[in-house]
C-alpha cells in the first residue's frame, strides 16, 4: 500500500498542488514540504504550509508528453505508452511503489519539474496530478456507468425517429449542438448537431421490427458542406447537409431486431443534422414529424411570450392561488404578467448605467411580506438618481415602502445584486426576513431586513468582485428551526454572526462557490454542503463547521445537484455542470445572423463561448461518468422536483432528463429554468426559457414554457412555507 494513503487520517481528496512562496515565508516551511514527504495533510494544512489547491485542470496531452518513458501507464491498464488522460485518474487503481519511484526519479521535487512556460501557464504540474491520482478513494471503487438509449421522440410502429440529440453522447470535440436558427424555420425538437470537424459521429438505436426501412434526412449546411449516412456499416450513396434546410430521401436498409449503429461520416464541415428517420412508410412526409416531437411523457401545459428577461420570478400576487410571472429585464426594468399571460404592470428603469446593469443578474423576490395572502415584490429601483430597495404591490407595482439600497453611492458596477427570504425566528410560520446581497466590487455586503424594510444587521467586507459568490443560500443545517445563511465560504447565523469561514483557505475571489446544494450524502442524518467551486472543482463540506470532506476536478464547476438519481444504488450521487470556454468564431454569434453571401440560403449560426458537461460522482467523490463525450454548447441549469407526482425527485439538466442509468434524454424545446407545481396538479412542472437572445427563436420576445408529465392525474397538494421558499429563492447560476 502506498504510504501516502496510509499515513493520513483525512478523507481522500483529488487536487493539484502548487507552491506559494509568500505563504511559505510566513510559515517557515520549505519547498520540499509537504509534497516530497510521505504524509499528505488536509488541504487546510497545505495552505498554511505554503501549498495551494491549484484550480486549473491540467492539459490532457501535457501529462503524457511530460511524463514520457519514465512513467509506465500499464498500471492504468492502457496499451498506449503515452496515452494517459488525467481525466481518467478517478478510474485508475492505486500506484505501486515502482511507479512512485519512477515518477520521483523523473521529478525528484516539486521545484524541479522542468516544464515549459506554456505548460506552466496551463496550470499543469506532474506532482499535483500524481497526488490527485494517489488520493482518489480506491476502496470499493465504482465502475463506469453503462448508458442506454432513451427515446427523445414519439416512435410510431415501423418508424424510427432519430433526433440530433441521439448523437450528443459521442459528440466529437469541435462539434456543437443547437445554435441560432434562421428566422421562421421549424426544427424538430429545436435541436441540431453541427458538424464542424470531419470526425465521424455515431448513435446506437434500438430496432424493434425487422424489415426494409427507407431513410429520410433533414439537414442544413453551407454551399460546400456535406455528410453521408452509414447504417450498420452500409453507406448510403446520397449526400446530405448541403445548402438550404431540406428533408431529403435516401436509400433503403434491411434491418434486424436489436441495436443498429448510425454513423454520420465523410463529413465536409459544416453541415447540421436536425433529424433522421428510418421508416417502412415510403410516403413519410416532413410534416409527419411535427406530431412526433419530444418523449411521449412530456406535455406542454403553457406557453407565454414575454419580454427578453434577465431573471424571472413567480408568486401569487392577487391571492387567487395562481402564479403570476415577474419578468425583470436586462436593465432591471420589471414587468408583471398575470397567470393568463396579460400584462398587469411595468416599471421602466432609466437608461442611466443600463449597460452596466445588463452585464449581471437582476435582483428581485416575491413573498407575502405584508401577511395579507398576496405576494409583494421586493426589487431594485432608481428614483431621482438614487438606488432604492423597494417593496411594491404585486398587483399594481405601486410602492409600499422604500429604503436606500445597501451599496456605495453611484457610479459603481453591479457585480452581484441578489435577494432571498429566510426564517430567523423559530416561532415564525415561515420566512420572516429579507436578505439583500450587494457586490459592487471593492465592498461586498449582506444586509438583513424585517418585512417592513427595517435593517436588522449587515455583514460587509472589502473584497474583490465575486468573492462571496453570486447567491444567498438560507438553510437550516443544524435542525433548530432557524436558517443559517451561506454566501460562498462564509456561514452566518440569524444574528449576522460568523458560524464558520474558510476565507483563510480560499483567499482568491476566483475560488468562490458558484452554486450550492444541501443534501445528506453520507447517511448521518445531517445535510452536507455540496458546491460547484469554480476552478477548484466539485467539493463536499461539513455544513456545520465548513470542513472539507472531499474534492474532485470537474472543469470550471458551476451548478451542482445531489440525490438518489441512479437506479439500484444505496448511496446518493453528486452531479456537477462543468463549464468550458471555447473561442468564439469570427463574425460573432448573433441569432438569425445572415450568411456571408447575401444571396445564399440562411444558415445556423453556432457561435461559440461557453460549453457544459456533466460530471457524475458517488457520495465520496469518485468519478463515475462524464456525459457527453465532449461539452455541449451553453451554460445550463439543474432543476429537480416531483415530476411524476409520486413524491420522488426527478432531475433535469439543460434540456435533458437525467436517466436512472446516467444517460441524458432531451425532454424540452427550451432550457430548464425552474421547477415547481405551477398548475397545482400534485406534480412539479419544468419551466423553460428560450428566445430573446438566450435560446432558439430569437427576436424581440422570449418564450416561457411550462412542461409537465403527460400521464398525471391531478391530485392537488398544499404548498407550505418551505415549498414557497424554494420557489422564491430559486437560483440558476
Amino acid at each position: 500500500m502506498n504510504p501516502l494513503l496510509t499515513t493520513t487520517s483525512y478523507p481522500p481528496h483529488a487536487y493539484e498542488l502548487s507552491f506559494r512562496p509568500e505563504r511559505a515565508a510566513r510559515s517557515g516551511e520549505t519547498r520540499n514540504s509537504p509534497a516530497t514527504k510521505a504524509q499528505v495533510p488536509h488541504p487546510s494544512q497545505l495552505h498554511r504550509d505554503g501549498w495551494d489547491v491549484n484550480h486549473r485542470a491540467a492539459n490532457e496531452h501535457a501529462f503524457a508528453s511530460e511524463i514520457g518513458p519514465g512513467f509506465s501507464p500499464d498500471i492504468l491498464q492502457s496499451k498506449k505508452s503515452r496515452g494517459f488522460s488525467p481525466r481518467d485518474m478517478a478510474f485508475a487503481p492505486p500506484l505501486d511503489s515502482n511507479i512512485m519511484s519512477a515518477f520521483a526519479s523523473r521529478y525528484p521535487k516539486a521545484s524541479a519539474l522542468g516544464l515549459t512556460a506554456a505548460t506552466k501557464r496551463r496550470g499543469f504540474r506532474p506532482w499535483g496530478m500524481l497526488l490527485a491520482l494517489l488520493l482518489v478513494p480506491t476502496a470499493h471503487a465504482q465502475q463506469k456507468l453503462t448508458l442506454h438509449h432513451h427515446d427523445a421522440a414519439h416512435q410510431l410502429p415501423g418508424t424510427i425517429v432519430v433526433p440530433a440529440s441521439d448523437f450528443f453522447s459521442t459528440i466529437p470535440a469541435g462539434d456543437s449542438n443547437d445554435g441560432r436558427f434562421p428566422a421562421g424555420q421549424w426544427y424538430f425538437n429545436s435541436s441540431t448537431i453541427n458538424m464542424s470537424v470531419p470526425d465521424d459521429v455515431t448513435a446506437k438505436i434500438p430496432v424493434k421490427e425487422a424489415g426494409t426501412y427507407h431513410l429520410f434526412v433533414r439537414a442544413i449546411g453551407t454551399p460546400t458542406s456535406s455528410f453521408k449516412v452509414s447504417i450498420d456499416g452500409k453507406q448510403d450513396p446520397n449526400t446530405f447537409g448541403q445548402g438550404a434546410l431540406q428533408f431529403q430521401k435516401g436509400g433503403d436498409f434491411t434491418l434486424k431486431p436489436g441495436t443498429a449503429e448510425i454513423r454520420l461520416t465523410a463529413i465536409t464541415p459544416r453541415p447540421s443534422l436536425n433529424v433522421l428517420v428510418l421508416t417502412k412508410n415510403a410516403a413519410f412526409k416532413e410534416d409527419d414529424l411535427k406530431a412526433l416531437e419530444l418523449p411521449p411523457e412530456v406535455k406542454l401545459f403553457h406557453e407565454y411570450k414575454i419580454a427578453p428577461s434577465n431573471i424571472v420570478k413567480f408568486g401569487d400576487v392577487d391571492g387567487s392561488g395562481k402564479y403570476a410571472i415577474l419578468d425583470i429585464t436586462s436593465d432591471y426594468s420589471s414587468i408583471m404578467y398575470a397567470n393568463d399571460g396579460h400584462e398587469l404592470w411595468r416599471w421602466q428603469a432609466p437608461a442611466q448605467d443600463a449597460r452596466l446593469r445588463g452585464e449581471f443578474e437582476a435582483p428581485g423576490v416575491l413573498w407575502d411580506f405584508q401577511h395579507n395572502g398576496r405576494d409583494e415584490v421586493a426589487h431594485w429601483r432608481i428614483i431621482d438618481n438614487v438606488e432604492y430597495l423597494v417593496l411594491a404591490d404585486g398587483r399594481t407595482g405601486d410602492i409600499i415602502k422604500k429604503v436606500k439600497w445597501p451599496a456605495p453611492p453611484m457610479p459603481h458596477v453591479y457585480n452581484n445584486y441578489r435577494m432571498a427570504v429566510a426564517k430567523f425566528h423559530k416561532d415564525s410560520d415561515g420566512p420572516d426576513t429579507l436578505l439583500v446581497f450587494s457586490d459592487t466590487g471593492g465592498l461586498i455586503s449582506l444586509t438583513a431586513y424585517d418585512f417592513n424594510l427595517n435593517q436588522l444587521w449587515q455583514h460587509a467586507e472589502p473584497r474583490q468582485k465575486d468573492y462571496f459568490g453570486h447567491y444567498i443560500y438560507p438553510y437550516d443545517v443544524n435542525g433548530d428551526g432557524i436558517d443559517e445563511v451561506f454566501i460562498s465560504h462564509l456561514c452566518l447565523d440569524a444574528n449576522g454572526k460568523v458560524v464558520w469561514s474558510n476565507a483563510k483557505y480560499f483567499e482568491k475571489n476566483n475560488d468562490h462557490m458558484d452554486a450550492m446544494e444541501f443534501f445528506d450524502i453520507n447517511g448521518d442524518g445531517k445535510p452536507e454542503l455540496l458546491v460547484g467551486q469554480s476552478d477548484v472543482g466539485t467539493l463536499a463540506y461539513n455544513a456545520q463547521n465548513g470542513d472539507m470532506l472531499w474534492q474532485n476536478l470537474s472543469d470550471h464547476s458551476q451548478q451542482v445537484t445531489a440525490g438518489y438519481i441512479l437506479a439500484d444504488t444505496k448511496t446518493p450521487q453528486v452531479v456537477t455542470n462543468g463549464r468550458t470556454y471555447a473561442t468564439r468564431p469570427a463574425g460573432g454569434g448573433g441569432r438569425n445572423a445572415a450568411p456571408t453571401d447575401p444571396n445564399a440560403a440562411p444558415q445556423i449560426n453556432v457561435g461559440g463561448g461557453l460549453g457544459a458537461q456533466l460530471y457524475w460522482f458517488d457520495n465520496v467523490g469518485r468519478l463515475l461518468e462524464r456525459w457527453p463525450a465532449h461539452p455541449l454548447s451553453g451554460n445550463p441549469n439543474f432543476v429537480r422536483g416531483d415530476w411524476f407526482g409520486t413524491g420522488k425527485r426527478t432531475y433535469f439538466w439543460f434540456r435533458f432528463k437525467l436517466e436512472p442509468d446516467g444517460a441524458s434524454t432531451l425532454y424540452f424545446k427550451g432550457e430548464a429554468y425552474h421547477m415547481f407545481d405551477f398548475d397545482h396538479t400534485g406534480a412539479d412542472q419544468v419551466i423553460t426559457l428560450d428566445g430573446g437572445g438566450g435560446g432558439n427563436g430569437g427576436g424581440g420576445t422570449q418564450m416561457l414554457r411550462v412542461y409537465g408529465y403527460s400521464g398525471i392525474v391531478p391530485h392537488p397538494k398544499p404548498c407550505n412555507a418551505d415549498c414557497r421558499k424554494l420557489i422564491a429563492n430559486h437560483t440558476h447560476y
